[in-house]
């Protein structure tokens, strides 16, 4: 199917903008045309029905809790089908940049290499006076431009680490200091909006066999490696949180990682987030079964017009399938909009304090002392590959291109080159 896909779409780019020459014009007709431009987003959506049958069939058919079991294990058995395969784990090479130090806690900027030379920009949330070892979250960000620097973002990781959680925000690829189309005097800008940034890099992932998803998945796997590594932080009491782009983000790192004991998603989707190798909806649906037991909770503004109770009741099945009992799996309406603003976070708060152990600090918000954007940058002036040299996405691709057919000897010489041209 990827062959396939590749195939048409690189006909499709030949009759893209300018009318070509007669000696270039594949299809004739504004059909042909039409059909040749959607082929990968027809091939990617196509089929979700068919999909969602079969599964709602194999789960009518299990009566205990371990055929559920055998399911989702049989489903991360498969990851690779749905996200491309996952790299070997490299050395992260973390590097503390500055300490902002405050009385209850300290920000720290941290770089590190989820795979390597390709470059995450991070902060580190850690409260002060606190026992430990502390529980942790990993935080990752919706579709803010400033990433990990957005306001809302940054104040729920205030909230959290002043209720003595330690937090690990990242900044997503094509966002913050992640951007990686942008206009080259300054790294910054050019394609400021990070929808676009991520639509940049995930149809040409589709044709070397990755995603987006993909990447992110692993970007969010090795932050909480790096989390883990950290003394002050208990291995056992993981939670993954986030927000629009970043709520899908949080439930897919809770799938594909095991470490994750719960988890709070706002808004959860995106196009970009949940467009895998073998399809959308259905696979979503398997993805997000593979949380039960763990609890997950997923917040919802009321006035967002949005509707996430398909999926909530799809992973309810499984909680019940497998025994879990009451309360692990939610959704809950909360005042407001597509956002993180306060009520959404209070409802984070609550969420993890009830699961891991910390109701004593109360779900109300404290105050919170907010820093601009540029103060959270680890890097001189925001951009990871302008400043620091980092990978891209595209150049990843790259690489993967080179598995897929290595590239072939310079011939030796005009004669050579002619011959093999022939």
């Amino acid at each position: 199917m990827l062959r396939h896909a590749a195939s048409l779409l690189l006909l499709a780019s030949l009759t893209a903008g300018q009318e070509p020459a007669d000696s270039l014009r594949v299809y004739t007709t504004e059909r042909e045309r039409y059909e040749a431009r959607t082929t990968v987003t027809r091939i990617a959506f196509g089929g979700q029905h068919r999909l969602m049958q079969e599964r709602e069939a194999a789960w009518a058919g299990f009566t205990t809790p371990a055929q559920f079991a055998a399911w989702q294990a049989g489903v991360r058995g498969r990851l690779a089908e749905y996200f491309g395969p996952f790299p070997e784990r490299t050395p992260l090479k973390p590097r503390l940049v500055q300490t902002i130090d405050r009385p209850a806690y300290a920000i720290e900027k941290i770089v590190f290499e989820s795979r390597p030379g390709y470059l995450v920009t991070a902060n580190f949330y850690r409260p002060k006076g606190r026992p430990l070892p502390l529980p942790g979250v990993f935080f990752t960000c919706g579709h803010g431009g400033e990433g990990k620097g957005y306001l809302n973002y940054h104040a729920c990781c205030l909230g959290l680490v002043l209720k003595g959680y330690a937090v690990l925000a990242i900044d997503p690829m094509g966002q913050g200091e992640r951007q990686e189309y942008f206009e080259t005097a300054v790294g910054r800008g050019g394609t400021p909006w990070p929808v676009a940034q991520h639509q940049q890099l995930l149809r040409p992932s589709w044709l070397v066999g990755r995603t987006l998803s993909g990447y992110r998945v692993w970007d969010g796997i090795r932050a909480v490696d790096y989390l883990i590594s950290r003394p002050e932080v208990d291995s056992t009491r993981l939670a993954a949180v986030g927000n629009s782009g970043g709520g899908q983000m949080a439930l897919l790192v809770t799938a594909a990682d095991p470490r994750i004991a719960v988890c709070a998603a706002g808004h959860p989707g995106g196009s970009c987030e949940n467009a895998y190798l073998n399809g959308y909806t259905a696979r979503d649906r398997e993805l997000l079964a593979l949380i039960p037991p763990r609890p997950c909770r997923v917040i919802v503004g009321r006035d967002s017009g949005e509707n996430h109770a398909d999926k909530v009741n799809d992973m309810q099945r499984v909680y019940q399938g497998l025994g879990a009992g009451e309360g692990r799996g939610e959704l809950v309406l909360v005042d407001g909009v597509h956002n993180l603003e306060q009520p959404k976070r209070v409802a984070v708060y609550e969420w993890l304090n009830r699961w891991l152990g910390k109701e004593v600090e109360g779900a109300a918000e404290p105050s919170l002392e907010t820093l601009s954007v540029e103060e959270l940058w680890a890097t001189p002036h925001g951009s990871t590959i302008k400043d620091l040299g980092s990978q891209s996405g595209t150049s990843l691709n790259s690489q993967a291109l080179d598995l897929l057919r290595p590239p072939r000897p310079l011939p030796a010489d005009a004669a050579a080159a002619t011959r093999e041209a022939r």
